[in-house]
């Protein structure tokens, strides 16, 4: 008798959930779409002084679904895995006294497994063909929108400005906390946009990007920029097998720089003029290559300080466990610093060398299957993996690891793919 009334409770949730596979490959895109809404959410509420963290419970219910669109049991195991290996080594560093069972330790620990799992889950996605390339790229593009508009709105005052109080730095990061993790998203979409033709007036796209990623003010983004077209540029006329139509292009760009020169000559001398500034406003030391006010400090935006501070304070690393997430922000937070911002070094500092090895391997493995892609894309990952190195906001970051975890998926695929069709001619 229960039994037959729990059936019937849960029919419609079967026919639900029938309805959700059905629709899983528009509902993946809606959820890609939706990825800067949540952080959107977030940032109001923070700035209410309402520290609930939606956007994380959300990203959450979304990877839950994302587990539930999965068709490879290979996958599901490589996604348990890594969940069972993370886990572990809080498990470890608790009952070592390094860490406590905490909620911000647990969130830090759940947003790592989904950083690690989701490339996997994407290539999975694509290699059982419930979702394309160009679906995923189109959906990544069109949710990038809501980044754009907002910043752009900002020197309007309809957004939120980036070092507040500070005179020689400019920057508005729209309706978001912070620019960083926008500049990681935006140099990927510039990446794939000047190297495929996936949506319509990619060129007038292409422009709002480059203008959103000036307004965020970051360096990283400025110089993304120019390697892109330099890259795009020899590309471009790598193609072109007129030597006068090389010639014409050139003449082209060389005189439309002419005519940008002033706005280009402008920005520019702001821009140096306040890198001077801060140079001298801090006291940095071009003798010093290492260490407080030193010039690797100036290049890293003291970036380099976060770990200084750390050896400083606990003297040699714990190459197995690291010295605990809780623990390091602490520590950092005495130094007005909210967290370390160099993913590599974030992994072994928080958790130790094994987490740091998956993701060196993750990177390496990315590298070898891009042999065969555009010199755009390459130049898209290096980049993305050198911000990650030496300004972060890639692995940490759940909303910018949506996006690298896309373009990872798809390079894995078409490195795959490439891997075949050789193997299947070698053997005819």
């Amino acid at each position: 008798m229960w039994l037959l009334i729990i059936l019937i409770l849960l029919e419609p949730f079967e026919l639900l959930m029938n309805k959700i596979i059905l629709n899983r490959e528009k509902i993946i895109y809606i959820l890609i779409f939706l990825n800067p809404i949540y952080e959107i959410i977030f940032s109001f509420l923070y700035r209410q002084n309402i520290e609930l963290p939606l956007n994380q419970f959300l990203r959450i219910g979304m990877f839950i679904l994302f587990l539930c669109f999965v068709k490879s049991r290979k996958t599901i195991n490589k996604v348990l895995r890594i969940t069972v290996l993370f886990l572990g080594i809080w498990v470890v560093q608790i009952l070592s006294g390094i860490s406590e069972f905490t909620f911000s330790e647990l969130v830090f620990f759940i947003k790592l497994i989904y950083a690690t799992s989701l490339i996997y889950i994407f290539y999975d996605f694509l290699n059982n063909n419930i979702v394309s390339d160009e679906g995923l790229i189109k959906a990544m593009c069109y949710s990038t929108i809501i980044i754009i508009v907002s910043v752009c709105l900002s020197p309007f005052g309809l957004g939120y400005t980036s070092w507040d109080g500070t005179e020689y730095r400019n920057g508005y990061t729209g309706w978001f906390l912070f620019g960083n993790y926008l500049t990681v998203i935006l140099l990927i979409v510039l990446g794939i946009m000047l190297s495929k033709k996936y949506i319509k007036y990619r060129w007038i796209y292409i422009f709002f990007v480059c203008v959103t990623l000036v307004l965020l003010g970051n360096k990283a983004g400025i110089v993304g920029i120019m390697v892109y077209f330099i890259a795009f540029a020899y590309e471009y006329l790598k193609k072109q097998k007129r030597t006068k139509r090389k010639i014409l292009i050139l003449l082209i760009v060389f005189f439309a720089l002419i005519c940008m020169t002033p706005y280009i000559y402008s920005y520019l001398r702001k821009f140096i003029t306040n890198q001077i500034a801060l140079f001298k406003l801090y006291g940095y030391d071009t003798d010093k290559i290492w260490g407080t006010n030193s010039i690797t400090s100036f290049l890293l935006s003291n970036r380099n300080l976060q770990l200084y501070y750390i050896d400083k304070y606990y003297g040699n690393i714990n190459l197995l466990l690291g010295h605990g997430y809780t623990n390091v922000i602490n520590l950092l937070n005495k130094y007005s610093f909210k967290a370390i911002e160099m993913d590599l070094y974030a992994l072994l500092y928080y958790t130790g060398i094994i987490p740091l090895i998956v993701w060196i391997y993750t990177y390496i493995r990315l590298l070898v299957k891009m042999r065969k892609e555009t010199l755009l894309i390459k130049v898209t990952m290096f980049v993305l993996i050198a911000h990650s190195v030496m300004t972060g906001h890639v692995i940490f970051e759940s909303m910018s690891i949506v996006y690298f975890a896309i373009i990872g998926a798809i390079i894995l695929k078409n490195g795959d793919l490439i891997k075949s069709n050789i193997e299947g001619k070698n053997t005819l």
